[in-house]
């Protein structure tokens, strides 16, 4: 039987809807924030090498079974071991502020501004198609939530990411992809929180942009993927690691009010 954690942390194995539903009030706001962000629990990060290590990847990928199923069953011990991150759950706090969501953005930027160069850079090699860009977003989200250039160039860049081996990329677009599913959630919690006029390009803003993209990649995965699952999911797994590990530490709160 599939628990609500499975649900939740398998992105794309079940409808927004499907989960949102839950009555349990105290995973729920946890569920809806993961879809959005992926959220990940770095207490038990072994010292030394923030980015967790290497995750052994066991497959069984044949004719019958399917590419994001041996991505659904690389990622599992990780996802067994999430809890709520304080710096995530507090989006969903009735007293966020806009300092605390410009930081979060900050941060979101930190991830996936090197996370895109790295991957443009397997793209190129493997001429394939680049994952969606997300820091364009980002940083049109903080400038409106009143970041100055400086204050954007200031905040920190993930040290940590790995790197991508060859064929691996579409286990980065997995991650990236599966990230947005819950947008809308997000956009109409933030918009409930800091009023109508907050800037929420990231999450979508509830425009759909995304479910397309999700549906074309997964039949991509699945009739281009398969010779390539290894390195697709441990290039999965090693990019959680990674934002797992970045969003285990504070956020600094950069600019006005």
């Amino acid at each position: 039987m599939t628990s609500i954690v499975d649900a939740v942390l398998v992105p794309g194995m079940y409808s927004i809807a499907q989960y949102s539903s839950s009555r349990n009030s105290t995973i729920q706001p946890f569920c809806e924030h993961f879809l959005a962000c992926v959220v990940f629990s770095c207490a038990e990060q072994p010292s030394g090498n923030p980015a967790g290590g290497k995750v052994p990847i066991r497959l069984s990928v044949t004719a019958e079974a399917s590419v994001i199923e041996a991505l659904r069953e690389a990622t599992r011990s990780i996802h067994a071991s999430l809890g709520s991150n304080p710096a995530m759950s507090r989006l969903f706090a009735s007293d966020y502020t806009i300092a605390e969501y410009r930081a979060h953005l900050g941060r979101l930027l930190g991830f996936f501004e090197p996370l895109e160069r790295i991957a443009s850079r397997a793209a190129n090699a493997e001429g394939s198609a680049r994952p969606p860009e997300r820091s364009s977003d980002l940083r049109e989200d903080l400038r409106i939530v009143g970041a100055t250039a400086s204050d954007i160039d200031a905040f920190e860049r993930c040290p940590w990411l790995p790197p991508i081996a060859p064929g691996g990329l579409r286990g980065c677009t997995y991650v990236i992809l599966g990230s947005i599913l819950g947008g809308r959630i997000i956009a109409r919690q933030l918009r409930a929180t800091l009023g109508q006029d907050v800037s929420l390009r990231f999450y979508g803003d509830g425009d759909g942009r995304f479910e397309s993209a999700w549906a074309s990649f997964r039949l991509d995965l699945e009739e281009n993927g398969k010779d390539d699952a290894e390195a697709i999911c441990a290039t999965a797994v090693a990019v959680f690691d990674a934002y797992a590990a970045w969003f285990s530490e504070p956020l600094p709160q950069t600019g006005a009010r």
